[in-house]
């Protein structure tokens, strides 16, 4: 796992990685990486996708303070932006993407990306109060580096929305909640990108999770684990679904030991060829941000809290 950037962060030059893989759950060494490159303004709700040994680093909105060395800074201006570069994971170089290669992506922020066999596609976000809301994305070639704009016509898409999640589960994505400013979603869409790229809102049941944004959604296998984020502006959540995407059944899980506390626009993910999803940080207000570290066993139904040392990590939320 690796970070870059962030609300409470506020610098962009550095990436946090812990040592180790979590395996026995209980500890793990942060290190600072400094980035050998021309490093993005400091901004939030961006998205970072690993592909490969790459990240892929595209968007965001942030005040863009002039500062020798960070690309895209302007006096005292808050801005969304488009650009996109893509850092090494081995050597911590990066590459900037042309102006003319990522025109056709709008400016947006609360967009989710995703690794769709070794490219990026990116969905909705916040682009500008004429834009508003996005209902269309785009799929980022990482050979090309070409960018292809989802067409909008004769199709049936989600609503425009941001704050939403994406995972992918055997060669479909899923889409769930979100949020554009008058309501939170709790519909649920897939993605077959392997069919003509269709859309489909889908019908599920059992203990469906109410609206919801700022949460995250991490697969293991055929499911998908949903915790956390907010409803409204103040409703912070740190309830646990998983959803059976072969039966499309909405369950709660049994679980042992102790929970994160509620928050929103933490980060999850599962550690590789293990039972385990990893969730760091996240908020659950202006003043309260977390860098703390929970481990969650899917084959136990166990949370487990991680004691961590080395570099000091501010708490990464959005």
């Amino acid at each position: 796992a690796a970070f870059c950037g962030g609300r409470a962060v506020r610098r962009s030059k550095i990436a946090f990685k812990p040592v180790g893989r979590f395996r026995n759950m209980a500890t793990a060494v942060w290190k600072r990486q400094e980035l050998d490159c021309v490093f993005p303004a400091p901004r939030t709700s961006h998205s970072a996708v690993v592909i490969g040994d790459r990240m892929v680093v595209f968007g965001g909105h942030g005040q863009l303070i002039p500062q020798e060395g960070i690309r895209g800074a302007s006096k005292n201006k808050y801005s969304n932006t488009n650009d996109m570069c893509i850092i090494n994971l081995q050597n911590f170089k990066a590459e900037w993407l042309q102006p003319s290669v990522r025109a056709n992506a709008k400016n947006r922020v609360g967009h989710q990306a995703v690794n769709v066999e070794g490219d990026m596609y990116v969905f909705g976000g916040w682009s500008s109060k004429r834009e508003k809301y996005l209902n269309y994305g785009f799929l980022f070639d990482m050979k090309s580096q070409q960018l292809m704009t989802e067409s909008t016509t004769e199709r049936v898409l989600p609503p425009g929305r941001r704050d939403h999640t994406m995972t992918i589960v055997d060669g479909k994505m899923y889409l769930f909640g979100g949020w554009d400013c008058a309501r939170s979603f709790d519909d649920l869409w897939s993605l077959d990108y392997k069919n003509h790229w269709l859309w489909k809102k889908l019908v599920s049941f059992g203990n469906i999770p109410g609206p919801r944004r700022g949460h995250s959604a991490t697969a293991v296998d055929a499911k998908i684990y949903i915790f956390g984020g907010i409803y409204g502006y103040t409703r912070f959540f740190n309830d646990f679904f998983c959803l059976d995407t072969e039966t499309m059944e909405w369950s709660i899980p049994d679980t042992k030991g102790t929970p994160p506390s509620p928050r929103a626009w933490h980060s999850a993910c599962r550690v590789p060829d293990t039972p385990n999803i990893v969730i760091i940080g996240g908020t659950r207000g202006r003043d309260h941000f977390s860098s703390d570290i929970y481990v969650y066993n899917t084959d136990t139904c166990e949370w487990s809290s991680v004691v961590t040392s080395g570099s000091t990590v501010p708490p990464p939320t959005g």
